[in-house]
């Protein structure tokens, strides 16, 4: 079996804790590519979801699909697929009472434009595919591993990401009054991103950047924000 294939096959299996599951987004963003019809998209940022023993994490879906390991998992709502800006499209690892996946949150196409936020994401997919919508290209690739034949699928990019991954808090999750385990599912890092600088999620890179002890040179080199922008961050997480 080759290196590659070798490299696809692990998602057949469940990950086992958080840990593993950095591991397969830093797999995804610096290696992975997703096939859809004639195009390859390579993910450039996805966060990691895990509910089951041991990792309680609330803000997972927990749906039957997400319980399996290497599936496609278009975003549900009910018997349906969740529509507009809340579409979302997850690579499950789920399994042995689990649930959970990487969700896809940004991409570069083949000409080097950047698709950024899930919903976006899942537009530029269907498009590619030629699908009219979720429901379409569920019934092509349900109960099929992520990197059989299909019109999307799984496989890995002709030349390694030459960005170094940066890690961050997740986009979007609200601290709320929901607890503890509310609160440390909005701060935990488990988004990964090889574009910190795009608008989207820039808020949280420079957040993680600071509590990282860059420099304010490499956060404004990095993020494109202004100086007293960096100032002002760290006079608050200092106060916190």
């Amino acid at each position: 079996m080759s290196e590659a294939g070798d490299a696809l096959r692990v998602w057949d299996r469940p990950i086992r804790d958080a840990e593993e599951g950095l591991s397969r987004l830093r797999w995804l963003l610096c290696e992975g590519a997703l096939f859809a019809g004639d195009r390859r998209f390579e993910p450039i940022e996805a966060e990691l979801y895990l509910h089951g023993p041991g990792h309680l994490d609330p803000t997972v879906h927990q749906h039957p699909e997400q319980g399996e390991p290497g599936r496609f998992y278009f975003h549900r709502v009910g018997r349906g697929f969740k529509g507009g800006s809340y579409k979302g499209l997850d690579l499950s690892w789920g399994g042995d009472g689990a649930f959970g996946g990487a969700l896809i949150r940004g991409l570069r196409e083949e000409d080097g434009g950047i698709v950024s936020g899930p919903s976006l994401c899942v537009d530029a997919l269907l498009a590619a595919c030629g699908m009219p919508d979720c429901a379409s290209l569920h019934r092509c690739v349900v109960g099929r591993a992520v990197y059989a034949a299909g019109p999307l699928r799984l496989g890995v990019r002709p030349t390694p990401e030459q960005r170094a991954p940066l890690l961050t808090a997740r986009v979007g999750l609200p601290m709320g009054d929901g607890g503890a385990t509310r609160r440390w599912a909005a701060a935990a890092l488990y988004r990964m991103t090889t574009y910190p600088e795009l608008p989207k999620g820039r808020a949280e890179s420079l957040a993680a950047m600071v509590a990282a002890g860059a420099s304010d040179e490499e956060i404004t080199a990095r993020l494109g924000v202004r100086a007293g922008t960096v100032g002002r961050v760290r006079a608050g997480l200092a106060s916190d």
